[in-house]
């Protein structure tokens, strides 16, 4: 019992009425689960239906936390189809399934794929000019991984050549190929004006 109960109106017409009803269907002494001055008709209607479709005591006290009956017919329709409604039972899957997808993700993270980009698959450099091969690389992967850059690029003569990147990480190894064409120096610059 409230108890402020003594504050209350005395029960109405139709919350005596649905308290009546349950006691004709058979409800006896179950209909003290919704005797109370706090629910309205409506609410208690709610409980009466649930009881009377066999929704235990416990599903009751779920109903009776709720604001509105209409919130109150729909987890009755779940009670009574048997559906788990229990505070607990809703979370804890979601927890899990939540805690399996963050999982996921942050070992996707840690165990990205290595990656190396060059900036360009192929380039021409004068003739005795110096190669800088950080110059052409444009992004990689630089966590748990090892980049070796190309070196000794002899660049005295007019010919083709081959600069190889790599990145390794222990596990995998990821080469890029870089095509140089070495060609010759131009005294007066009018080859890049051709071009």
């Amino acid at each position: 019992m409230h108890i402020f109960a003594f504050l209350l109106p005395e029960m109405s017409y139709l919350q005596k009425q649905e308290i009546a009803a349950g006691k004709e269907n058979g409800l006896g002494k179950k209909t003290l689960l919704y005797e109370s001055r706090l629910l309205n008709h409506e609410k208690m209607h709610e409980i009466r239906l649930a009881l009377e479709h066999g929704v235990n005591e416990k599903g009751v006290r779920a109903m009776r936390k709720l604001h509105s009956a209409q919130e109150m017919a729909v987890l009755r329709r779940r009670l009574e189809k048997g559906e788990l409604v229990s505070g607990r039972s809703l979370y804890v899957p979601a927890v899990l399934v939540m805690t399996a997808v963050l999982t996921l993700v942050f070992d996707m993270l840690a165990y990205r794929k290595p990656y190396l980009r060059l900036r360009c698959s192929e380039t021409e450099i004068e003739e005795g000019s110096v190669f800088d091969p950080a110059a052409y690389i444009l992004d990689y992967s630089m966590k748990g991984g090892t980049l070796i850059l190309p070196h000794d690029v002899d660049t005295s003569g007019e010919r083709d050549v081959i600069a190889v990147y790599t990145l390794e990480n222990g596990r995998e190894k990821i080469t890029k190929t870089l095509y140089i064409r070495i060609r010759k120096k131009d005294p007066e610059g009018l080859s890049k004006g051709l071009r």
